[in-house]
């Protein structure tokens, strides 16, 4: 991995953004062991760091770090979305392999889909992933030759939405924010 990526998934889990700006060496001391947590958490993800790992897992993208590294941060740190049982889990999960980050899974192909489509192949995603109408996400493509899962290169919009991917993988609770947006959604409809 680079360090242009390392950094802002360091950043992520230890404190919800991409940069370090304004953070003091305060701060970052008191939150130094979540990250370790996570970095050796990820470590256990089958294929990761293996050679030609892009082609064995998604966890080698950059932008599924970063969704795993936000789900761990608001898991742990969240104002609204904390919630210490289901951190736990996700470790857990994360260092036994319980959650399927090969290419034949195809939860990570959901993004690629439309929404009817995806509500269809995985009932009950709806509460958990939530494109507004109208919106050009690109999330990325999959690649039938290679069979391949490669996310685009769209990271703010992206890794969130995967963060979502493994909180209805895991039967965690949506995240606040997209229910919220589904609550706007469905009270004031688009005519």
């Amino acid at each position: 991995m680079l360090r242009k990526d390392i950094n802002p998934i360091t950043c992520l889990v230890m404190f919800g953004k991409t940069s370090s700006k304004n953070i003091t060496p305060f701060q970052a001391e008191n939150k130094k062991s979540f990250a370790k947590k996570f970095w050796v958490s990820v470590q256990k993800i089958k294929y990761f760091g293996a050679d030609s790992s892009r082609s064995k897992t998604i966890a080698a993208q950059p932008v599924v770090l970063k969704g795993i590294a936000k789900l761990a941060f608001d898991l742990a740190y969240g104002k609204i979305d904390s919630n210490e049982e289901n951190l736990k889990q996700l470790w857990s999960k994360l260092v036994t392999n319980e959650i399927d980050f090969s290419h034949k899974n195809k939860l990570w192909g959901a993004l690629f889909l439309d929404s009817e489509k995806r509500n269809k192949n995985f009932p009950g995603i709806e509460k958990y992933v939530h494109v507004p109408t109208g919106t050009n996400l690109d999330a990325g493509t999959f690649d039938s030759k290679t069979g391949w899962v490669r996310f685009g290169s769209k990271h703010n919009d992206i890794y969130p939405r995967i963060g979502d991917l493994i909180r209805y993988h895991l039967d965690f609770e949506p995240r606040k924010s997209v229910s919220r947006a589904l609550n706007k959604a469905v009270l004031s409809p688009i005519p």
